[in-house]
């Protein structure tokens, strides 16, 4: 037992051991003649894997930082991995993304302490994680459906079917329905029973199933899916005598099915009539051909966006973050023809943004309906005014509560490429009341606050589970909250125009310095001026930084 037999030998040593079974004596300040081993590298296939490292003597928890373990990828990167936990002897290092399969990482080790003063000697451990191949899962089963005759139901199967392996993508079969991308879309044609299953099967063949009931309902004969059906099928008139002459209830279904139906983006106002013997007269803004067209290609743009922004096992609040994100991030307003008074239609409807990426608020607010609609949270389009202008925003429900959300008003106006603010997003309507009317009968109430603290975020980033932020409410000096809101902390008076956070460090764009670049530890202190020119764009890219000048040339630091 030579590794037992070294261990006795040098009483002094700080040993150290990693979890796959394996141990090897360290040099330390008081064992200077023993040459170090480097430790040989290991596989796992694991994409989460922790390290646990265990060392003889208890660890210095004063020592163990960020700065001083790490993990770099064969291509040199540094991979994001979470602040290492230290419970007496043992260190934890875990990575907050998966590892890559097939990949190759190095774990640095260096500078530790134990409580008595010795020093480990710097070492590092390499490892690859071996490609492998594993079968799907259902994460959780997709529940039985109810619908009526005339409607569709969409089912988005990346919530229900997950392929941990990161360079596979799932297929999808269905008995029936029509599958498009990973969403699974049902058109009801006649009422009964019927059994679907949907198969998920991986690029080698592995598969597994899910399987559920639909009920179809007779439609109900009334006004609003007289309406509605006529619409979606782009008929020129609708019928609806046997239920109303009234042109101003006619009318205001209409309006209702419009703001509920976003899809329906090619109704055209000018032209369509209410005759006073119950007959509508629509009109519509393209051919019909041309119109089925637009509706694919706006399902792949959707399901598009559904699946490289939406996860399975995200929260509500999660979902609702991420679309409102997408639609600032990818939507210019239409500031332009506003200033004109020659807005085109487009702007007013979900093919102005997720077509051509330009809209005023009805294009924000209804692709905000649109989206969320798909992914099954509640949603309202809400009408009113803002600004002495007509405007229109949302409602959104989170885990039963409603809240009140204008992604039009969260998107910096001239457009701020990259930049997202969150005053108006899931706020209660005290709050949205300051600067905005509306007839509050006709929609429910929005009174919880509870995701206030994200109002006051002039940028942010998010680092061990708190927002680092720099201050709307005061001059964008730089706060810290935890990610439930509580823990508010002023770090710094340094304003912050925008900043990043990596490896126990906020590097931002110092407006209390002319703008330059400059660095501080997450506990406000160490300042340091990198660059002696005001700076923008500010983005990470793991452990890179990049930057531009006033001239648009862009920059790069290193962050290691």
């Amino acid at each position: 037992m030579p590794i037992l037999r070294t261990i006795v030998k040098i009483l002094l040593s700080f040993l150290i051991v990693f979890s796959l079974g394996f141990s090897v004596a360290i040099e330390t300040t008081d064992a200077a003649e023993q040459q170090w081993v480097e430790i040989s590298s290991k596989t796992t296939t694991d994409l989460k894997k922790p390290w646990t490292i265990t060392f003889s003597k208890e660890v210095d928890k004063n020592t163990v930082n960020l700065s001083n373990i790490y993990v770099i990828d064969s291509k040199g990167l540094t991979l994001d991995i979470n602040k290492p936990v230290v419970s007496g002897k043992q260190i934890v290092i875990s990575p907050k993304q998966s590892y890559i399969a097939g990949e190759t990482y190095t774990l640095y080790i260096k500078n530790i302490k134990s409580t008595s003063g010795l020093t480990l000697k710097d070492t590092k451990f390499t490892f690859n994680v071996l490609q492998t191949n594993n079968p799907p899962k259902v994460v959780k089963e997709i529940p039985n459906q109810t619908t009526t005759v005339g409607q569709s139901i969409s089912i988005n199967l990346s919530d229900y079917f997950v392929d941990e392996d990161q360079d596979d993508t799932l297929a999808f079969l269905a008995t029936k329905g029509k599958i498009t991308g990973a969403n699974w879309i049902y058109e009801a044609a006649e009422k009964g029973v019927e059994s679907v299953s949907i198969t998920a099967k991986d690029k080698a063949g592995k598969a597994i199933k899910s399987t559920f009931t639909i009920t179809v309902k007779a439609t109900p004969n009334t006004l609003y899916s007289t309406i509605y059906n006529a619409l979606v099928n782009v008929q020129p008139e609708a019928d609806v005598s046997q239920f109303t002459t009234d042109s101003d209830l006619a009318i205001d279904t209409l309006n209702q099915i419009l703001g509920d139906h976003p899809e329906i983006f090619y109704f055209q106002d000018e032209g369509s009539l209410f005759w006073s013997n119950g007959k509508f007269e629509f009109k519509y803004r393209y051919p019909k051909s041309e119109i089925l067209s637009m509706n694919n290609q706006l399902e792949q743009v959707a399901n598009k966006i559904i699946s490289q922004n939406i996860s399975p096992g995200m929260s509500d609040f999660e979902k609702v973050k991420a679309i409102h994100d997408y639609v600032v991030l990818n939507t210019a307003y239409d500031s332009e023809n506003y200033l004109r008074d020659s807005i085109p239609e487009s702007s007013y409807h979900i093919d102005g943004v997720l077509l051509k990426g330009i809209a005023v608020c009805d294009g924000y607010s209804k692709t905000m309906v649109y989206l969320l609609n798909k992914i099954g949270i509640p949603v309202l389009y809400v009408s009113g005014s803002a600004g002495g202008d007509l405007h229109s925003w949302n409602k959104v429900q989170i885990d039963g509560i409603w809240y009140s959300l204008d992604a039009t008003w969260d998107d910096p106006t001239p457009n701020k490429e990259g930049y997202v603010r969150y005053k108006y997003f899931l706020i209660p309507d005290s709050l949205l009341d300051d600067d905005h009317n509306w007839d509050d009968s006709e929609f429910p109430d929005a009174t919880d606050s509870r995701y206030l603290f994200m109002t006051d975020m002039w940028d942010f980033d998010l680092y061990e589970d708190q927002y680092f932020y720099s201050s709307d409410a005061d001059d964008i000096n730089i706060y810290k909250i935890n990610k439930d809101g509580t823990g508010k902390q002023k770090i710094s008076n340094e304003r912050a125009n925008e900043l990043v956070v990596y490896n126990g460090w906020i590097y931002f764009s110092n407006y209390s310095r002319s703008g330059y670049l400059y660095k501080m530890k997450i506990d406000g202190t160490q300042l340091t001026q990198i660059n002696d020119f005001i700076i923008s764009n500010l983005e990470r890219n793991g452990s890179t930084l990049t930057y531009t000048n006033k001239q648009g040339q862009k920059f790069t630091y290193e962050m290691n």
